[in-house]
C-alpha cells in the first residue's frame, strides 16, 4: 500500500510537471536586415598616348572601368587638367558600350568635372563596365592648328572617377 501511495504521488507530481511544461509561453523574434547601398569602381587600364604630329593631329585612346553595386549609381568624373594648351586639345568622353561617343552630356575637357555623367540601374545588372576615352585633336582648334603650342615633353592629367548611390 505504501508503494501504491508513492506511485500515485509520483504520478501526480509528474502530471504537475507536464502541466507546467505545457503552460510555458512562446514569443517570436523577428530579424530585420537593413543593407546599405555600396558600390565599387575599378580602373582596368590607364591611358597612354604617344603623339607624333608627323603622323597626324588626332589621337584616341580608351580605358575600361568596371563597377559593382547593390543599388542605382552614378559616375562622377573630375580632371585636374594640364595647365597648358593641352587643356583645349584634349577631350574626355564616357560611353557605356563604346558607341555613344557624341553624347555631350558625357564629355568634359581637362580641368573640368562632370557630376552624374553616367547612371547605372540595379535592375539592369549589379555589375558592368564603361569606357573613358581621351581624344587629342590638334588639327583645328579655334581656326588654327595649335600643335606647336605644347612643348615636346611628357604630361600627365589625373582623372578621378567616383561612383555613388543615387538613393
Amino acid at each position: 500500500m505504501k508503494q501504491l501511495l508513492i506511485f500515485f504521488l509520483m504520478f501526480a507530481l509528474l502530471l504537475g510537471i507536464t502541466y507546467r511544461v505545457e503552460s510555458i509561453n512562446s514569443e517570436e523574434l523577428l530579424l530585420y536586415i537593413d543593407i546599405y547601398p555600396y558600390a565599387e569602381i575599378e580602373v582596368i587600364d590607364n591611358i597612354f598616348m604617344d603623339v607624333d604630329f608627323a603622323a597626324g593631329f588626332t589621337v584616341e585612346r580608351k580605358a575600361q572601368i568596371d563597377y559593382r553595386a547593390n543599388c542605382n549609381v552614378q559616375i562622377m568624373v573630375e580632371s585636374q587638367g594640364f595647365d597648358n594648351a593641352l587643356d583645349q586639345m584634349v577631350t574626355y568622353r564616357l560611353s557605356r558600350d563604346g558607341q555613344d561617343w557624341e553624347n555631350p552630356d558625357a564629355s568634359l575637357k581637362p580641368g573640368q568635372s562632370l557630376p552624374g555623367a553616367l547612371h547605372f540601374y540595379y535592375e539592369d545588372g549589379p555589375k558592368g563596365e564603361f569606357l573613358l576615352a581621351a581624344f587629342l585633336i590638334a588639327d583645328d582648334v579655334g581656326g588654327e592648328s595649335p600643335w606647336f603650342l605644347v612643348e615636346a615633353d611628357e604630361y600627365q592629367d589625373t582623372i578621378t572617377l567616383t561612383i555613388s548611390s543615387l538613393e
